[in-house]
């Protein structure tokens, strides 16, 4: 199995990871085997010890796969503290209104704010085109791209873009590429 799939699979697992290693730690936390009872914050220890625990496997799972710029290292900081603060409102809604309508909003609330963080960072992750392009030149291989949409057509039979629908002639494609590298050459 590929590197890449193992990621996903266990990328897959990681919400309901999370949910159980949560379920884990209420079953702890509600029992007599230690210090902490309900009544003294085990609540805010649960959900966030499921916070840090996506944060820390996600951030492990995909670190090499990232090309860490200081944008993104900064905009990850961002989410995290934002999901901090959000799940630190979403604890004090859940323990200041005993109101069973709110308590279910403050438990979508924890449930959400794991899913906020993979989507944020997934868009803040995303390879740019000047990157993915970098990347493939580096492989050794020619980059060709859809003009329409910038997928990445190598490898393909035909001229249309699976992404788009685009279709061209050969000759439409090179005088693209060339277009293009000129393009950034002159940005650059």
């Amino acid at each position: 199995m590929s590197k890449l799939i193992t990621k996903i699979i266990l990328t897959v697992l990681m919400i309901p990871i999370s949910n159980s290693l949560g379920a884990l730690l209420g079953y702890l936390f509600s029992t007599n085997t230690i210090y902490f009872r309900p009544q003294n914050n085990s609540t805010w220890i649960i959900m966030l010890g499921k916070y840090i625990f996506v944060v820390a496997y996600w951030v492990l799972l995909w670190r090499t796969s990232i090309r860490w710029t200081a944008r993104r290292v900064r905009l990850t900081m961002v989410i995290f503290t934002a999901i901090l603060l959000i799940g630190a409102l979403g604890f004090w809604v859940f323990r200041a209104f005993p109101i069973q309508a709110v308590r279910f909003a403050a438990y979508t609330l924890d449930q959400m704010i794991p899913i906020t963080w993979l989507l944020a960072t997934t868009l803040i992750w995303r390879e740019t085109d000047v990157e993915r392009i970098d990347r493939l030149s580096q492989s050794g291989t020619d980059v060709i791209s859809c003009p329409t949409c910038g997928y990445s057509m190598n490898g393909l039979e035909t001229a249309r873009c699976p992404e788009c629908g685009a279709q061209f002639t050969i000759d439409a494609l090179v005088k693209a590429q060339h277009s293009h590298e000129q393009e950034e050459l002159s940005q650059a």
